[in-house]
């Protein structure tokens, strides 16, 4: 009789440990997804990534040749041989595109281009204005325009056009409209007015009414050959940089070209090219 108990303990033994090896890893399950029942949804979501910024407004860019109406070259460069412009070599016209006219009359020299670049931010975090924003203000500083904004993102780039201190609203003053576009400013390149910094409402500045962001630079450059006047006025539209160049070099080497007077020609190129990106 004893030894049969001893059998049956025997044979019962190997059933009750694979209960109770079943039953601890029921709880251990259990227990492992009532722990992830309460995981912080917030670190759920941790590994999400964020949406991607938005693209720019603009994905192509206008033929740069045909950008300037007729009327307005003949008057920034007469004397020119033809008017269908120089288009500037580029391997990809809805990047990078330009064009550039020259003409010679009695009195001077003068060259007109324009430029376009179409900006793409290769950053997702990073919008397509934001990044054009950024690059705008690098231009800026490398031309030594004061009173800068941070470089804030592209939706507040109003701050650097809203007539703030060192920014031009984009109305010309009196002194820069002379009756005589061509006049010059002095016989001379000596005086305040002669380096483009001095004279009032020529210096290199910021602009306001202009895209979302303007500026311009004025240089005056006087050699042996004689004293030439170049000006840049750089706009931002969205995701687009606009580069309008102004330059005169009269054929009098005494003659300093009115930086108010090639300012107001540049201005009104950049007025025009505007419209076509608001189109």
């Amino acid at each position: 009789m004893l030894q049969t108990r001893g059998v049956r303990r025997a044979v019962a033994a190997p059933f009750l440990a694979a209960a109770v090896l079943a039953a601890s890893l029921t709880a251990c399950t259990s227990g492992a997804e009532d722990d992830a029942g309460t995981d912080d949804p917030a670190g759920a979501g941790a590994g999400r990534s964020a949406a991607p910024a938005p693209p720019g407004r603009h994905s192509t860019l206008p033929e740069p040749c045909g950008s300037v109406a007729p009327s307005l070259l003949k008057r920034l460069v007469p004397g020119a041989e033809d008017y269908d412009g120089e288009a500037r070599l580029t391997y990809d016209t809805d990047r990078r595109a330009g064009c550039k006219w020259s003409g010679r009359n009695s009195a001077a020299d003068h060259y007109l281009s324009v430029d376009f670049e179409r900006v793409v931010s290769y950053d997702t975090a990073v919008s397509d204005d934001d990044q054009a924003q950024q690059e705008f203000l690098a231009l800026a500083t490398g031309a030594g325009i004061p009173d800068l904004p941070s470089a804030a993102p592209a939706g507040r780039s109003g701050e650097a056009k809203a007539g703030g201190d060192g920014t031009d609203d984009g109305t010309p003053d009196a002194e820069d409209s002379p009756a005589d576009e061509d006049s010059p400013a002095a016989p001379s390149a000596s005086g305040p007015a002669a380096d483009g910094t001095g004279a009032p409402g020529t210096s290199s500045r910021l602009l306001g009414g202009i895209g979302d962001a303007a500026f311009v630079h004025d240089r005056l450059t006087a050699r042996g050959t004689g004293t030439h006047r170049d000006v840049t006025l750089v706009f931002r539209t969205s995701n687009v940089l606009v580069t309008v160049e102004y330059s005169q070099w009269p054929l009098d080497r005494s003659v300093v070209p009115a930086g108010g007077a090639l300012q107001l020609r540049a201005r009104s190129v950049a007025a025009e090219l505007v419209e076509q990106f608001d189109d």
